[in-house]
């Protein structure tokens, strides 16, 4: 089977122009960047020195319109090591395409970003996390049954990076912050997953479930930029707990382990910053 064909010319031209503003708005970028999931966009608001821009004014970046995404690129100092925020991110579920949802990942690499770190909230599928949680991701799982097109020669295997990882795994040792290892499944959503669903997602291999957060992985390896994901538990999946499932809850749990993920994130810059994995 021949491969997807690449992003249309159109698609190309937006990158271009989105790469010229972002640069003349923010200047040169830093080598390593950020995307901050539903309820930790507030780590961008921490930032020394920080100037800001709205995506609106980015050509062709995709409007973010759920609660908790405010659609800004944040750049400034975290722990004295530059980077680049984004504040939020698009979905599939409120109906843009693949290219669509992952364009701000493909523009960070045409800026010169070198690694990337993916966050989101995430739902609890199997009982190795649990609410307040941070989860190492260390495998994706996509559910959303279509692949961003970046490259038709698209690496395979893991995008996610082995060496940031351990980079992670040490930071958190060092500083005592609890870090779960698992498998993140991204579903289509909006909806949250029936129980039937989250014993299904269990058994397919994954620890956590979300709606977002794969694609920018998986576009993410077709560029070749670096990534590296942590996942905030912010909740039971259906069926795991008698808790009616909410947003609120989400943004509540990310809120609670705000202090504990700031210094993971500083701590990865900071070996970043210094050592060059």
């Amino acid at each position: 089977m021949s491969p997807p064909p690449a992003p249309q010319a159109a698609q190309a031209h937006h990158l271009e122009a989105a790469a010229r503003e972002v640069a003349r708005r923010l200047g040169h970028p830093p080598e390593n960047a950020v995307i901050l999931g539903s309820g930790l966009g507030p780590l961008a608001e921490e930032l020394a020195g920080r100037v800001a821009m709205p995506v609106s004014e980015i050509p062709g970046h995709p409007l973010p319109r759920v609660e908790g995404h405010a659609g800004r690129w944040v750049k400034g100092l975290l722990g004295g090591v530059p980077v680049l925020a984004l504040q939020g991110r698009s979905h599939f579920y409120e109906g843009y395409d693949m290219e669509q949802v992952t364009f701000a990942t493909v523009l960070l690499q045409r800026l010169g970003v070198r690694r990337l770190i993916v966050t989101n909230a995430s739902g609890a599928a199997s009982p190795r996390v649990r609410p307040g949680d941070l989860m190492l991701i260390t495998g994706a799982i996509n559910f959303q049954l279509h692949q961003p097109r970046w490259s038709p020669a698209a690496r395979r295997g893991m995008p996610l990076d082995l060496r940031l990882m351990a980079v992670a795994e040490r930071v958190a040792a060092e500083r005592g912050i609890p870090l779960r290892r698992g498998a993140l499944l991204a579903s289509c959503g909006p909806s949250y997953e029936t129980p039937s669903e989250v014993r299904l997602i269990a058994r397919f291999g994954a620890d956590a479930a979300c709606m977002s957060t794969v694609p920018e992985i998986l576009a993410a390896g077709q560029v070749g930029l670096r990534v590296l994901g942590i996942s905030c538990i912010t909740n039971f999946g259906s069926g795991l707990s008698d808790r009616p499932l909410n947003h609120e809850e989400v943004m509540v749990t990310a809120d609670r382990v705000a202090g504990r993920f700031r210094a993971l994130v500083e701590g990865v810059l900071e070996v970043f910053h210094r050592e060059n994995p």
